[in-house]
């Protein structure tokens, strides 16, 4: 139990820095952003390139970065947003709350 706790917390601390930098790189970059008609321009690849990632940033104005999250830490995004999920839809009566409409349930 507490060797779980101590994963999940030093995951958690792990996804916490990427973000960081990444957020940190991106308030850098977004005053000097550049949207020019760029249509002719094939859409972004994942990369590990910091000079492709500054230049899809400029022209898409998003890129994609290859590895951001190691596998490890992605599955256990995705199981605890399953969970989290699961969670929510048995709390909701597998409804949304967001959208009490009752025809688009």
């Amino acid at each position: 139990m507490i060797e779980d706790e101590l994963l999940a917390q030093s995951t958690h601390h792990a996804i916490n820095s990427s973000l960081r930098r990444c957020v940190t790189h991106f308030d850098d970059l977004i005053g000097t952003m550049n949207r020019p008609d760029n249509t002719d321009r094939p859409l972004p690849q994942p990369t590990s390139d910091a000079r492709a990632m500054r230049e899809d940033l400029d022209f898409s104005g998003y890129c994609l970065v290859e590895n951001a999250i190691k596998p490890d830490e992605l599955n256990y995004l995705q199981d605890r947003l399953i969970e989290q999920a699961e969670m929510e839809r048995k709390v909701h009566n597998h409804k949304n709350p967001a959208n009490m409409d009752p025809v688009n349930q």
